[in-house]
């Protein structure tokens, strides 16, 4: 599977990568502004691993951006938890995975699984 990791925590982003590049080509993005380069390029990951809080901006940007072209069903966001009230609603609003910080590999592989049957 061709894996994008939307992350600003770029030891996490790495660990990610290291966790999962022995299956899977991984892709790391630090910002939003890198993460639309990257997926505005035609690149078609079969993942988007998207941290909800991005620095200055919110991972919903990214994900409104894919949504734009289509590729919206491909996301599975990731947060450490949400202090923002709008950006809670607007996460609620969207019909995606969540993986809560810090997940254990196990429920990262484990939706890895159920992404490649469905």
């Amino acid at each position: 599977m061709q894996i994008l990791v939307v992350d600003d925590y770029e030891p996490f982003a790495r660990s990610l990568r290291n966790l999962l590049g022995d299956e899977h080509a991984v892709t790391i993005a630090l910002t939003r502004e890198r993460a639309v380069e990257l997926l505005g390029h035609g690149v078609a990951y079969d993942l988007v691993l998207l941290d909800v809080n991005l620095a200055g901006v919110s991972g919903i940007e990214v994900y409104e951006f894919l949504k734009a072209r289509g590729s919206a069903s491909r996301v599975v966001f990731m947060t450490g938890g949400i202090d923002d009230s709008a950006l809670a609603e607007a996460l609620a609003r969207i019909d995606a995975p969540q993986l809560e910080k810090p997940f254990r590999e196990g429920e990262l592989r484990a939706l890895l699984t159920r992404w490649k049957t469905t």
